[in-house]
């Protein structure tokens, strides 16, 4: 069984809300687990 960790710092300047900034971060989310699942 293979496992991962990967720690990132993302840094979203021109996106000023959390609810925006929180909408980013889902999307890569959803990206890296339909990738690698």
């Amino acid at each position: 069984m293979a496992v991962a960790l990967c720690h990132l710092t993302l840094r979203l300047p021109e996106n000023g809300s959390l609810k925006g900034k929180r909408a980013v971060v889902k999307s890569i989310q959803q990206r890296l687990h339909n990738r690698f699942n």
